[in-house]
């Protein structure tokens, strides 16, 4: 599994509500992930088994998902050895404040549920005036219903019916 340290996002307040930009993790020497780690290379569910945490991610899942609103932002990368990354940006006007989440572990899919198993967790919170803090997220499996059309993955617990109103949306 890749271990990321150290974090930027990349125009996170210009992402915010935009379109075509990106929230990218980068390790702490400065390199990023290559592009391959998140392509799709034909394997099965079944066959993209990590070697760390027993995940399996379909080969048709497999990549960078990403969504961006107003003043949240988010990137799921699912790669073929059965990681994950995410990194999720919320940004409060009235408390000017900005939140960053880091989370990294196994991703295991079934027909029907994904288990997002946390390894490793972190958050920053900037406030406007002041310096940032950072601190060890919580680290919990989560459980969420998922289903793919065309390219947007949608996402959602067990409050929602998976409608798009309640459902959280990513696309490629």
């Amino acid at each position: 599994m890749l271990r990321f340290k150290t974090w930027t996002v990349v125009g996170a307040l210009a992402c915010l509500g935009a379109v075509g930009c990106t929230i990218q993790p980068v390790a702490k020497d400065g390199s990023k992930p290559s592009s391959n780690a998140s392509a799709g290379n034909g394997e099965s569910a079944e066959s993209a088994e990590s070697s760390e945490g027993g995940g399996s991610i379909p080969a048709s899942v497999v990549g960078s998902w990403s969504f961006a609103g107003s003043s949240a932002g988010a990137v799921y990368d699912l790669m073929a050895d059965g990681t994950y990354r995410y990194t999720g940006v919320m940004e409060n006007s009235i408390t000017c404040t900005k939140i960053k989440m880091f989370q990294e572990g196994t991703a295991t899919f079934d027909a029907e549920k994904v288990t997002f198993h946390m390894i490793e967790a972190t958050t920053v919170s900037e406030p406007c005036n002041g310096a940032p803090t950072t601190k060890p997220g919580t680290v919990e499996d989560r459980v969420k219903s998922w289903r793919v059309e065309g390219d947007t993955l949608f996402l959602w617990g067990a409050d929602c019916d998976g409608s798009a109103s309640c459902s959280e949306t990513y696309s490629r």
